[in-house]
């Protein structure tokens, strides 16, 4: 399924439904390519943040109700600023987030700007550690 919508609801729902995977638009198109390869494989086609949301869900095993999207503080931000925000997580500066996503770097500082005031913190550093607390980003990888 290749959706706008970005809300743990809407994906289990398609899960269910009988989706092969779980896309976002938004997805880069090198990403999305390579997701669509996948499927020719057998594989399903879901990034690893959806992966999380899916896995959350059967860690509950159904015994309290899914966060409802409104509840949910992830989905304040929209699916672009949590990229923003796994980049910063990865330590890019804003230029190596503008080339990785194909947009400018003053729409990087936008995205920074609207994520740091929709979290209410004050540095780059503190919103990416936000985010890797609650599991919307993931560490950055260490190089051996």
């Amino acid at each position: 399924m290749l959706t706008v919508h970005d809300a743990t609801d809407k994906l289990l729902e398609a899960i269910k439904a009988g989706a092969q995977g779980y896309l976002v638009k938004n997805i880069r198109s090198t990403e999305l390519l390579e997701q669509l390869r996948g499927l020719t494989r057998g594989e399903a086609a879901i990034t690893r943040r959806m992966a999380a949301r899916i896995l959350e869900e059967f860690q509950r095993g159904g015994q309290q109700p899914a966060a409802d999207a409104a509840d949910e503080p992830s989905q304040d931000l929209t699916a672009r600023e949590l990229e923003v925000l796994e980049l910063v997580a990865d330590r890019l500066s804003n230029r190596e987030i503008a080339a990785r996503l194909v947009i400018s770097e003053h729409t990087v500082k936008n995205h920074l700007k609207n994520i740091l005031g929709k979290l209410h913190l004050r540095s780059r550093r503190q919103a990416a550690d936000y985010g890797l607390a609650r599991g919307w980003v993931r560490p950055p990888e260490t190089s051996a």
